[in-house]
């Protein structure tokens, strides 16, 4: 179960890349790429009152490990090449991914994406927005098997530009 969780969270990573695929009118340059995550019914829950009896520390740690892996924040670096020709996006740490562009405008992106590593499968859409060339939002509805039950997991993704020099954040070699 945590690989799985570790292997959607590094999806959700890569679902943000796609932003920057044919069409998407951003900025190149280093960005701030967040995610939250909702599992469908993957992640256990405390009852309310039964957190409230806990310990202030020990209700942080419990709080925090309900919550690892499901909202991430990391930094991107897009090249002008990049954002000019588009991202086909392989995720070394998921297996295979494909992701196949169903329609494009300099706003919208919506694309199909599916994984296998061999253990696990997914399947699903991502539909990204551009705001405006600094800032974009987006959705990933993805549907996985294997590694444990099914599950339905829904993401939503956003962005920020920070600077036209991404320093020390080098950009993903999408080709491998």
């Amino acid at each position: 179960m945590t690989k799985q969780i570790v292997t959607i969270c590094g999806l959700a990573i890569a679902f943000c890349a796609t932003l920057s695929g044919q069409g998407m009118h951003i900025k190149p340059g280093l960005w701030e790429a967040s995610s939250a995550m909702n599992m469908g019914g993957s992640a256990p829950t405390i009852p309310e009152d039964r957190l409230a009896k806990m310990p202030p520390e020990q209700r942080a740690q419990v709080e925090a490990m309900m919550n690892r892996g499901m909202n991430t924040t990391t930094k991107l670096c897009y090249t002008q090449e990049q954002v000019n020709k588009g991202l086909n996006y392989n995720n070394e740490r998921a297996g295979t991914c494909k992701s196949t562009p169903v329609s494009l405008t300099p706003s919208k992106q919506v694309s199909e994406v599916s994984c296998d590593n061999g253990k696990m499968k997914t399947t699903g859409t991502v539909t990204m927005e551009a705001v405006d060339s600094e800032h974009y939002n987006g959705t990933v509805k993805m549907h996985t098997e294997g590694n444990g039950p099914p599950r339905d997991v829904a993401i939503k993704l956003s962005g920020k530009w920070v600077s036209s020099d991404c320093g020390d954040v080098k950009p993903h070699d999408y080709s491998k």
